[in-house]
């Protein structure tokens, strides 16, 4: 499972597997973003489609889409929370960053790459040639719910026990306001 080491920090459970955890995220982290030049956030690559393991429903999808070498966002957002977790907020910012769907199409050429609404998280973005950096899935509440979620509770730390405000934040030391 590529998302067992978010589980285990997001769900407290971090107990002796704390340090097993921060390593792997900190494995994970080395590779993202994928290069300079495409900026996508990658959990598993590459695709599943030279190879005679079988990982289950993911192989089904082409090579180069959500989970199959692609950017799945559910799972890219469970990482920067992650990270929040663990006290990083620089490295849970470049990630917001990287998410972020303006950031995809702040350019004329970006926009033409990334071929979807700039203001609305796609649930995936491709990243097998000749598709590479285009969004798909948008309007997929789920990515949407979860990019509000770690922006909010995980980034700026609002968070609600009961009746009462916590404020928590773990932000980029490089942010200069919030």
């Amino acid at each position: 499972m590529p998302d067992r080491f978010n589980r285990s920090i997001m769900g407290g459970d971090l107990g002796r597997r704390r340090t097993s955890s921060c390593g792997a995220l900190n494995g994970r982290s080395r590779r993202i973003p994928d290069s300079p030049r495409r900026r996508l956030v990658l959990l598993f690559t590459p695709p599943f489609n030279k190879t005679a393991l079988n990982p289950g429903y993911i192989k089904g999808y082409i090579p180069g889409v959500r989970e199959n070498g692609g950017q799945y966002t559910h799972g890219a957002i469970w990482t920067m929370m992650a990270f929040t977790m663990l006290g990083d907020g620089d490295r849970a910012g470049e990630l917001f960053s990287l998410l972020n769907p303006i950031n995809h199409a702040s350019t004329r050429a970006g926009l033409h790459k990334y071929k979807v609404e700039p203001y609305v998280a796609a649930g995936d973005i491709y990243a097998v040639w000749p598709h590479t950096g285009r969004g798909g899935w948008t309007w997929y509440t789920g990515s949407a719910g979860w990019m509000y979620r770690a922006g909010l509770e995980s980034i700026l730390g609002f968070k609600l026990h009961g009746d009462r405000l916590r404020v928590e934040p773990c932000i980029p030391r490089w942010w200069r306001e919030v």
